[in-house]
């Protein structure tokens, strides 16, 4: 499995059968993670890397969006074979380090409840256990990549955080606080819905080229413009 280009500095490996993407992004020479993919997904992520003529031990973080198996159920596998240091909210490294997954999010809508039906047969509830070496709270820069900025984005789980890597061209990375299918939306399926839509309005109000969603293709260029139109219809 290769990792697919998305822009300078970024690549995707998707997980078809959780329909999850992970994304790598190449940070002055170390490679960061953002999430780590399902139970057993590490195999597919270091297929990925290899496809790059990069090593396992390249990657120095692991960030991890929220503690649900989809997203962290390989970040220990992970880890292990990487020797990288794993980052999240104080909030979800509670349930991660219990290989829990917290409170069930509720599907909106006829498209959200058909992605979860399948997301919630493929992806089991408990996991094998995380440890975070660190925590990340809103504003914070991710420790050894100081481009790379929190951004706290609850409502799809408590402690869910969104990066945003701020360089020239600046690149979002939402997790599960926004999905692409005919255009950017809140996600599909959350424990707090108003949570979750002041979430997906804090995003379209930061600036970046791309946006890079935990489900779905990437938006690129011009992602915030597109966010913005969706936010205005959704508080209109």
């Amino acid at each position: 499995m290769s990792a697919r280009f998305v822009v300078p500095g970024v690549w995707r490996v998707t997980f078809p059968k959780v329909n999850v993407n992970v994304y790598l992004l190449d940070a002055e020479g170390r490679l960061v993670a953002i999430d780590a993919g399902p139970p057993g997904g590490e195999e597919r992520l270091l297929a990925g890397v290899a496809g790059m003529d990069r090593a396992p031990e390249d990657i120095h973080q692991i960030v991890l969006t929220h503690a649900h198996s989809d997203h962290a159920g390989a970040g220990a596998a992970l880890a292990d074979a990487t020797g990288a240091a794993v980052y999240m909210h104080p909030a979800e490294a509670v349930l991660a380090a219990r290989g829990e997954t917290g409170p069930t999010p509720t599907a909106e809508g006829r498209g959200g409840r058909l992605l979860w039906s399948v997301v919630r047969w493929s992806a089991p509830d408990h996991f094998p256990p995380v440890a975070a070496d660190g925590a990340l709270l809103d504003g914070d820069a991710v420790p050894g990549g100081e481009a790379l900025r929190v951004v706290e984005t609850p409502g799809h789980s408590p402690g869910h955080i969104s990066i945003v890597w701020e360089r020239p061209e600046r690149v979002l990375f939402t997790g599960d606080a926004a999905w692409s299918r005919s255009g950017p939306d809140p996600g599909p399926a959350n424990v707090d819905a108003d949570e979750a839509r002041r979430s997906f309005q804090r995003l379209a109000g930061l600036g970046f080229e791309t946006a890079c969603f935990g489900r779905g293709r990437p938006i690129t260029p011009g992602a915030s413009a597109r966010f913005r139109t969706r936010a205005a219809r959704l508080a209109g």
